[in-house]
């Protein structure tokens, strides 16, 4: 008689490889990382409210900000009627490595633009958060772009 034709080592045989696949996948998710979208995400989400006025505020705006991406740089452009920006920063954010992450503080030339070298940057998905001050209002946009 056979090994295989007995019904007890066959299930033998699919309790040790159910077992064996799951150590095995206990051991891949042990392995890989899982980085918070922010470390202080409790600090962020008590100030949320700001900045679901600041979306609200930059979704009435007739033009917005654009931002252009080529040959690893990528340009950020105000167009005229946003009138004097006090300030704000540019938030490259890459969900699958918080190390990643690009924060760039906005100096706008005399265009109305900024250039952002993308040299260090993966190729990938990567978020773009807008933050400005113009007039003592704040404005938020926010976008997926892809970086080759």
């Amino acid at each position: 008689m056979s090994l295989f034709k007995n019904w007890g080592f066959r299930i033998t045989v699919l309790y040790v490889g159910f077992a064996l696949l799951i150590l095995g996948m206990v051991f891949v998710s042990s392995m890989s990382r899982e980085d918070l979208v922010s470390t202080n995400y409790y600090d962020n989400e008590i100030a949320y409210e700001k900045r679901i006025q600041a979306i609200k505020r930059t979704k009435k705006l007739e033009q917005k900000p654009t931002w252009n991406i080529s040959e690893r740089a990528m340009t950020v452009v105000f167009p005229e009627p946003i009138s004097q920006i006090t300030g704000g920063t540019l938030t490259l954010y890459r969900a699958s490595d918080a190390d990643r992450d690009i924060v760039v503080p906005l100096k706008l030339d005399s265009l109305r633009s900024q250039a952002i070298d993308l040299q260090k940057a993966l190729p990938g998905m990567w978020r773009a958060k807008l933050e400005w001050k113009s007039e003592n209002n704040d404005y938020y946009l926010e976008d997926v772009i892809y970086i080759e």
